[in-house]
């Protein structure tokens, strides 16, 4: 779990360094990725899928039910999931990758 949240956080700071943004939010943003991952492990709605290449977490993917401004504007199919969340590595990052 570690390795995933530390995932979030190179991606987002580096987010927040080139697009200028708070750095209040990398931990707002982590704190609720955090909550995904563990909606995926106590729910079977929430699925979490992580690709893993010679033991290193190099990205994540989220997938939920549509929430409610989704489901109550446009017509769903059933058992269609929305894309919540996607964080891939990349290897311009790797000098704050060191876990």
């Amino acid at each position: 779990m570690a390795c995933i949240l530390g995932l979030f956080r190179v991606c987002i700071a580096d987010l927040v360094k080139h697009e200028n943004k708070e750095h209040k939010l990398i931990k707002e943003e982590v704190d609720q990725l955090n909550g995904i991952v563990k909606e995926a492990l106590a729910d079977s709605e929430t699925l979490f899928f992580v690709a893993e290449i010679d033991g290193q977490i190099v990205g994540t993917i989220a997938q939920k039910n549509p929430n409610q401004l989704i489901s109550e504007n446009i017509e769903m199919e059933p058992n269609v999931y929305e894309m919540a969340s996607v964080y891939l590595y990349s290897a311009e990052l790797s000098h704050l990758y060191k876990w």
